[in-house]
């Protein structure tokens, strides 16, 4: 059953079927336990479902972030950093809901997801926050030249893109603790090789399906899961190149 439910799910539908037997449910549920990942709380996952939704209303969001005052300041902080380049203040969530919008606020709640991840101060985590963040904002110029309407996609997707591979170094994936480590500069496309070699599937597709397992909205999972192969035929491959 485990298995036919990642067939079914978005990012499993764009897997080969080795990957999907590897990646089951239950096996995602397992790694992301022994790496010891925070998971999304159920206040950031509620407000991801209702800013996905077709027609958010201001004031459910407004509550949402009521029940979660952490949350609220947090993002607030985020919104107002140099990370997300605020061009003025802003000092409470209703004045982002309203004047950053939707697709905004929910950019900042996945932010604040990514934050959350990792709270270590070893040299793992520091570098996985620096990559991501230099990742986030290259997507985000990206972006503004070729698609615009996509910047929120694709800057949570650059944010993200390699939560796979955070999963495997802090779960002590055998093949991370003896060859690769979280700051190897080898080419992609050899550590890929050495991923699907030892562990029959590579961090990407791992990391997609654990984004969609912490209910992240859509694309920003297959993005991710996508994010090292060829996409020519792939419905969402301008995103992804």
């Amino acid at each position: 059953m485990a298995q036919q439910q990642t067939a079914q799910s978005p990012v499993g539908g764009l897997l080969g079927e080795k990957e999907r037997r590897l990646l089951e449910k239950s096996v995602i549920v397992r790694l992301v336990e022994k790496s010891g990942l925070k998971p999304i709380g159920d206040v950031a996952q509620r407000l991801l479902a209702v800013l996905s939704g077709p027609e958010p209303d201001t004031e459910n969001v407004c509550r949402l972030f009521e029940r979660d005052p952490s949350l609220a300041s947090n993002v607030l902080r985020i919104a107002n950093s140099p990370l997300y380049r605020a061009a003025e203040t802003i000092d409470d969530i209703r004045t982002a809901v309203v004047r950053l919008g939707f697709e905004a606020v929910k950019e900042l709640v996945i932010v604040h997801v990514h934050n959350g991840i990792l709270k270590d101060s070893t040299a793992t985590a520091s570098f996985y926050r620096a990559h991501s963040a230099a990742c986030a904002a290259i997507a985000r110029e990206l972006a503004a030249m070729f698609a615009p309407e996509e910047d929120e996609g694709l800057f949570s997707s650059g944010l993200l893109h390699d939560v796979g591979k955070l999963v495997l170094l802090q779960g002590g994936q055998q093949l991370y603790k003896t060859t690769l480590d979280a700051t190897d500069m080898r080419e992609p496309e050899e550590t890929l090789d050495l991923e699907r070699a030892e562990l029959g599937y590579d961090h990407a597709a791992l990391g997609g399906l654990v984004l969609e397992h912490w209910a992240i909205p859509s694309p920003v999972p297959e993005v991710v899961a996508l994010h090292h192969v060829d996409t020519a035929k792939i419905e969402i491959e301008h995103l992804v190149k």
